[in-house]
């Protein structure tokens, strides 16, 4: 999968103010991607001229691909299309559904398990079975006790589309997100026998956090909720009547609509179910 560039990558860099400051000016992108590169691989500076230049080009397919899906999803929504989905075929690429699409992998789809651990109700549908094997949907499809996806997943899924049950946004640095803690969660399984400590929103909120720090992007909270649509808003508790959950934080959670309240995952490992009003996003 060619991951998608991050804000501080895809930035216009200031051209040189100099006269005749062409060659300053080129010379000034080159600094600045320089940096970029050294800020989102610690090891920069040890790496081979044959090691840099493999990311060098790494980084530009990243641009390239974060390009052109952009332009894609233009114009999928030109033509009507206007919810959200991630296809996976071999990669992970950021596509738009019309209604009449977003219904029918809802009523042909499976929901991925871990994902609904971690308090996002993800639908995943296999769109041509039978034709190749699909490890990145094998990774949704893991049942959270044993880590081992039903026999359908494990071979020859084929190409598969991904949605919210809910027509939320979910794109290709949600993907990447999910996708590389599914990955690390995997070798708990092997290693610890189990991936209990796993299967908490609660972890899945921090390692988003940690993730974009470390692609070398922005981590704060403004920037965290901007760029990556299925992190949770670090939250408050506020005017409650059960005053010992005043103060307490968390994160903001499904909107449970037959409770009229928010699932909270307390950071102490208690969940809760409140009302709107009672809740302080942090920013």
């Amino acid at each position: 999968h060619i991951k998608p560039m991050s804000s501080a990558e895809s930035s216009k860099e200031t051209k040189s103010a100099s006269p005749g400051g062409g060659d300053a000016g080129t010379h000034g992108k080159k600094d600045a991607a320089e940096e970029r590169l050294r800020k989102k691989y610690p090891d920069w500076d040890h790496y081979s001229d044959e090691e840099k230049k493999i990311f060098r080009g790494y980084e530009e397919r990243n641009a390239k691909a974060k390009m052109e899906e952009e332009a894609s999803l233009e114009k999928l929504k030109a033509s009507g299309a206007t919810i959200p989905a991630v296809v996976l075929d071999g990669g992970w690429r950021a596509t738009m559904l019309t209604t009449e699409e977003f219904k029918a992998v809802l009523a042909k789809g499976d929901v991925a398990p871990v994902p609904k651990k971690l308090g996002i109700d993800l639908v995943v549908r296999q769109d041509d079975p039978g034709t190749f094997d699909n490890q990145i949907a094998c990774y949704l499809m893991i049942d959270p006790v044993t880590g081992f996806a039903p026999l359908k997943w494990q071979s020859k899924a084929g190409p598969c589309t991904v949605v919210r049950a809910d027509g939320g946004a979910y794109g290709s640095l949600d993907h990447d997100v999910l996708h590389d803690y599914l990955a690390t969660m995997l070798d708990a399984y092997a290693d610890e026998g189990g991936a209990g400590r796993y299967l908490d929103p609660r972890s899945f909120q921090r390692w988003i956090r940690k993730s974009l720090l470390q692609k070398g992007m922005p981590s704060d909270e403004k920037t965290v909720l901007e760029k990556v649509k299925i992190a949770a808003p670090a939250v408050k508790l506020k005017g409650l009547k059960a005053t010992k959950f005043n103060g307490r934080a968390g994160y903001r959670g499904r909107w449970l609509e037959d409770k009229q309240r928010f699932e909270v995952y307390l950071v102490d490992g208690k969940d809760v179910r409140v009302r709107a009003e009672n809740i302080d996003v942090l920013s």
